[in-house]
């Protein structure tokens, strides 16, 4: 009896942890999902670039740095916003400021998170790394206008699917009964 209670014991502490363990785990949907299959296959890539030598160890050290930084902001965000979105992000070091299209680069000295820049990238993080990395992000201009755009062009009142859909009716050919045929007259020699 005293074994069976033990072994009960320790079954239910055995699935409690299993079960604590389950729910940790963290879930993205599908869309962030799919944008960290896309890191980790260009991680791989990078790694066999590295093996076959068409880059050079720094270009592999930098290209990993910066995967591994948008792996993480990517998933900082889904897992503090909840939200299955992956936003245009870039991972830039000062050298590459140009890559973005903006009018003027910024000073590096003056940056500051949350800065918008030409009204199209906003700067999310700036990251301690050698060399430091400076992220990116694409700002969504006008996305409340969109949205009431799209309010305004809903019909006030319900559709009929019967007076918006056309017919167009194809008439058959008048049907021909075939013409009277003889039959052919075979020659002999065939």
């Amino acid at each position: 009896m005293q074994k069976q209670f033990w072994l009960l014991v320790i079954l239910v502490i055995g699935c409690s942890f299993f079960i604590h363990a389950q729910t940790k785990k963290s879930y993205f949907g599908p869309v962030v999902s799919a944008y960290l299959t896309s890191l980790r296959e260009e991680l791989n890539e990078l790694d066999f670039q590295l093996q076959q030598r068409e880059i050079t160890r720094e270009e592999y050290v930098l290209g990993k740095a910066r995967l591994t930084l948008l792996r993480r902001v990517v998933q900082e965000r889904a897992q503090k916003t909840h939200v299955d979105f992956v936003p245009e992000l870039q991972a830039l070091t000062l050298a590459e400021f140009g890559m973005v299209g903006l009018s003027q680069p910024p000073e590096p000295d003056k940056l500051q998170v949350g800065q918008v820049f030409d009204e199209s990238w906003q700067l999310v993080s700036i990251e301690a790394t050698k060399p430091p990395f400076y992220v990116f992000e694409k700002v969504q201009l006008g996305q409340n206008a969109t949205s009431e755009r799209m309010i305004e062009r809903q019909p006030a009142k319900p559709v009929d699917p019967q007076a918006v859909i056309e017919t167009i009716i194809v008439p058959d050919p008048p049907y021909l009964p075939p013409a009277a045929s003889r039959p052919r007259k075979v020659n002999g020699n065939e």
